[in-house]
């Protein structure tokens, strides 16, 4: 191999860099000599920076007095200093019950209650969202779940909040209902989607709420089936409808009843649906980069 690594150390000598240039001229020099103890190693000091500069500065006044015409050597250093690191010497005689710690401030006290409070919310989330869906096994591997989204305004009369699961052979489109007229209560309420684009998804199932009170919140479910591609992409018209039941507030007698439906905005499915957020370990990532 030396024939063809002297032909890059010398293609290395007209390269842009300096340091690359004085390199490799370094390296030829020690390939046709034959001896590369003439390449420099770095040698591994076990010595503090900031003594060892004090120590160089100390020398150096020496010098400038005439007190010294010693040059400097490492055997100065350690035994001004000793052999060990000054900062490794301080470390060592602290002992571990009078280290100070660092408090947190109060913001990174909320941020961690936050993220504990919303990782319990999930969690009883996916409970009842298990509870809920239960029987349907064929729903498979549950991949993640989406962002909560409102599909109406907040200030409707109807609150309307869409999550949508993705699993691996289906997608769980969940509406979370807030009713917020006093006088009605909404009974057999549930979601329908506009069927006209059915090359996208087919409606599996769907899981009404029976009742949503005054300032109430009940959920329902639709349980998509992709037709043509896995991973199906779209956007679908969305209607709320229910039957009514007019409440007497007073005495909270039915005073009667009637079906009706209320528009949503658009459900819009996208791939980002179905993408699920992972860590690759360290050191990893070109490992995983190339398996795709």
């Amino acid at each position: 191999l030396k024939e063809s690594i002297k032909v890059l150390l010398k293609k290395s000598l007209y390269d842009n860099d300096d340091e690359i240039r004085e390199r490799a001229d370094l390296y030829c020099k020690a390939f046709e000599a034959e001896d590369l103890k003439i390449i420099p190693t770095q040698p591994n000091l076990n010595v503090d920076i900031d003594n060892f500069e004090q120590a160089l500065l100390a020398h150096k006044s020496k010098l400038d007095a005439g007190e010294s015409d010693e040059a400097f050597t490492l055997d100065l250093y350690t035994n001004t200093y000793g052999g060990a690191p000054a900062i490794a010497r301080k470390k060592s005689s602290i002992s571990e019950p009078n280290k100070p710690k660092r408090t947190q401030t109060k913001d990174e006290v909320a941020h961690q209650e936050a993220a504990i409070q919303e990782e319990k919310k999930r969690g009883e989330r996916d409970q009842h969202l298990q509870s809920i869906l239960g029987e349907f096994v064929f729903l498979g591997e549950k991949l993640l779940t989406s962002q909560p989204m409102e599909i109406t305004e907040s200030s409707a009369e109807y609150h309307v909040v869409l999550t949508k699961h993705a699993y691996a052979n289906n997608l769980v489109l969940q509406f979370d209902i807030t009713n917020t007229l006093e006088d009605q209560r909404l009974n057999d309420v549930y979601v329908e989607l506009d069927q006209s684009n059915k090359e996208m998804f087919e409606v599996v199932d769907v899981k009404k709420s029976e009742a949503v009170s005054f300032n109430e919140t009940k959920s329902c479910y639709i349980i998509l089936a992709p037709t043509e591609e896995k991973y199906a992409m779209g956007t679908m018209g969305a209607e709320l409808r229910f039957n009514i039941a007019e409440i007497d507030v007073a005495t909270q007698d039915v005073l009667g009843e009637y079906d009706d439906d209320y528009k949503l905005e658009d459900v819009t499915i996208s791939a980002a649906d179905y993408i699920k957020k992972q860590r690759i370990p360290d050191g990893e990532f070109r490992m995983n980069w190339g398996s795709l």
